[in-house]
């Protein structure tokens, strides 16, 4: 108990001495020439961006001036705004909401057997065509690596624990086509369980985009990595 007072009672005299010196400092300053600012915590300083002023004729005014540097033209504002990160992520993500009700709706009221009419449906056709546009852009993140040897990319790019599940995503899809095109009758309805699983893991893969959230970002983050602990303390557990 002494001891934790005498350490309270050194920590405010250090206290008091710091700024004692920072105020003399102040003075010092404010009497002279130089220009003194208070320091400012890390809440308090504002990161200053620059504002653009957009400007519809392209190039210049139209009294023949060039634009200035604080004025962008027409074009270029919407190139900004369609490729800033916020902008990417929210039609990505809105377009995955669209994707994930399109594959829903077809799976629950228009998935029949190739033997009865009008069947794949135009809704299928169209959640294969999104499905391999997906498949694409996987494809051209695997082109897309620094690493220079063809093989090395795909390792590279196997490295990232949601490009696994997204390879299962598609492993899954490529059987549920499959059994849904050679599959007729009472067996039908291992197509129907191969396209729910494969979209209950489209669902799953869904929680990559609440990383974004500050709040829920990091919980997420913790949880997975809890299970993969846990998975490894079972298994030296039991063996």
């Amino acid at each position: 108990m002494f001891t934790s007072d005498r350490v309270k009672r050194d920590l405010s005299v250090l206290r008091l001495t710091v700024r004692y010196h920072s105020d003399v400092e102040a003075e010092r300053l404010s009497d002279g020439n130089e220009h003194f600012s208070p320091s400012k915590s890390r809440k308090q300083q504002q990161i200053e961006k620059p504002l653009y002023k957009v400007s519809i004729s392209r190039g210049s005014h139209g009294n023949g001036r060039k634009l200035k540097k604080s004025t962008i033209d027409l074009g270029l504002a919407v190139w900004y705004f369609y490729m800033a990160p916020v902008t990417k992520f929210s039609y990505n993500l809105l377009s995955y909401t669209v994707y994930l009700a399109l594959m829903s709706y077809f799976l629950l009221t228009d998935l029949r057997p190739v033997s009865e009419p009008d069947s794949p449906s135009v809704l299928e056709f169209i959640a294969w065509g999104w499905t391999g546009t997906l498949l694409l852009e996987e494809m051209r993140q695997v082109f897309a690596r620094r690493e220079k040897a063809f093989w090395f990319k795909v390792l590279s790019w196997f490295d990232d624990s949601w490009n696994k599940f997204d390879l299962l995503i598609y492993t899954c899809f490529g059987v549920s086509v499959a059994c849904r095109l050679l599959l007729v009758g009472a067996e039908f309805r291992y197509a129907r369980m191969a396209y729910s699983v494969t979209l209950l893991l489209q669902y799953m893969r869904s929680v990559q985009m609440f990383y974004a959230n500050k709040d829920l970002g990091p919980k997420i983050i913790m949880i997975r990595r809890m299970v993969t602990v846990g998975d490894n303390t079972f298994s030296i557990s039991t063996t």
